[in-house]
């Protein structure tokens, strides 16, 4: 699906040796996916219409949402609602899920750029340098 430019150094015996590991918390909304998708196909006859299960790739990078929009993912059928999840772990009690009927609550991604400008100097003459931390 997606992964982030990490080697994993675990040494367990499925570690990922490509070096794009899955270091985020992707497995776990994998799995949240997969057991949706089976607990609804186990009671199908009783669902009304038709069901559409998304999983958002790339997030880090800003691009997943888009991609998926582009290529299609709410067309053909068009979805009357959507539900999305995310964990959050540590900030929600167990067992405790929590939903907004108009508008959004998820968490997000910013990007922003910085860019300093210093002079470095000798440590015996801090003076004639232009610390950027500070």
């Amino acid at each position: 699906m997606d992964s982030l430019l990490i080697n994993e150094l675990s040494g367990e015996e499925f570690a990922c040796a490509s070096g794009n590991m899955h270091a985020c918390g992707h497995d776990i909304h994998t799995a949240m996916l997969l057991t949706a998708a089976r607990m609804l196909k186990e009671d199908e006859d009783h669902l009304q219409g038709t069901v559409k299960l998304m999983f958002q790739n790339a997030e880090e990078v800003f691009k997943g949402a888009n991609d998926m929009i582009e290529h299609g993912i709410l067309d053909n059928p068009r979805p009357d609602a959507a539900m999305a999840y995310h964990m959050m772990i540590g900030k929600n009690q167990v067992g405790t899920y929590m939903y907004n009927a108009g508008g959004i609550m998820m968490n997000s991604v910013d990007e922003f750029k910085i860019t300093i400008h210093g002079k470095g100097t000798h440590g015996a003459y801090p003076h004639q340098g232009i610390d950027p931390i500070n």
